[in-house]
């Protein structure tokens, strides 16, 4: 639960963890834009807020899934490899076999 109230002094910082739930769906990837906003400020001078536009802050969150495929392609790149080798080498030994007839 976010406090609903949180006192801070001139030039104090306040860092908030925010748990959100998951609902599962295609509309729930990609990127999206979490907005913090000050709605009310107040203090015990009366002072009016000198800077309201400052008071909203948001940063961008990009939501996918990754899978293994880069896993599989590079166990895949180095057997297509291993197999050119061993035709390669088989080649060799053959045309070496073919000279010594």
């Amino acid at each position: 639960k976010i406090e609903t109230e949180i006192e801070l002094r001139a030039g104090e910082t306040k860092e908030l963890m925010v748990e959100l739930k998951w609902i599962n769906g295609e509309n729930n990837f990609g990127t999206f834009k979490n907005t913090a906003t000050i709605l009310k400020t107040t203090n015990q001078a009366n002072y009016e807020d000198g800077i309201p536009e400052n008071n909203e802050s948001s940063a961008e969150v990009i939501i996918g899934i990754k899978t293994g495929a880069t896993i599989i392609l590079t166990i895949s790149s180095i057997g297509i490899l291993i197999l050119l080798i061993i035709i390669l080498i088989y080649i060799l030994k053959i045309k070496l076999k073919n000279k010594n007839i």
